[in-house]
């Protein structure tokens, strides 16, 4: 762990060549409340070899307390799936957080991807998104 976060401070790579990489290629920085909850959040993602991925979107617990949506971090959406290599579209739905979103203005949070590779490597790529009323 502490090989990865040396690489991203750096700028090198700590994973060999032949483990998965996973970067975010487009997903949008806002996105308005309505158009989240309707059709959920569409990002494009590519990886370099097969992993099980795991996407997450979430609210951090100091935001989430601010916004009295609860007391720790708060899951908006989050799916699991195997991977082969390659790039692909996909959908986050975010319909059973409906309820506690309606009537914000603006919620911080940040969209996360997660490659692990059958041999226990990971890689994670993540971007911070805004979901304005």
């Amino acid at each position: 762990m502490l090989g990865a976060l040396v690489a991203l401070a750096y700028g090198t790579s700590a994973l060999a060549a032949d483990e998965p990489t996973v970067k975010i290629v487009s997903a949008p920085h806002k996105i308005k409340l309505a158009t989240f909850l309707t059709k959920g959040y569409r990002f494009k993602v590519t990886f370099s070899g097969d992993c099980h991925s795991i996407v997450v979107f979430v609210v951090s617990k100091g935001d989430a307390k601010r916004l009295h949506l609860g007391k720790s971090q708060l899951i908006l959406g989050s799916f699991e799936d195997d991977v082969n290599a390659g790039t692909f579209t996909a959908t986050l739905d975010a319909k059973r957080v409906a309820k506690k979103l309606k009537g914000h203005k603006r919620v911080p949070g940040a969209f996360g991807l997660t490659c692990v590779s059958s041999d226990g490597h990971e890689d994670l790529d993540s971007i911070p998104v805004t979901i304005t009323g």
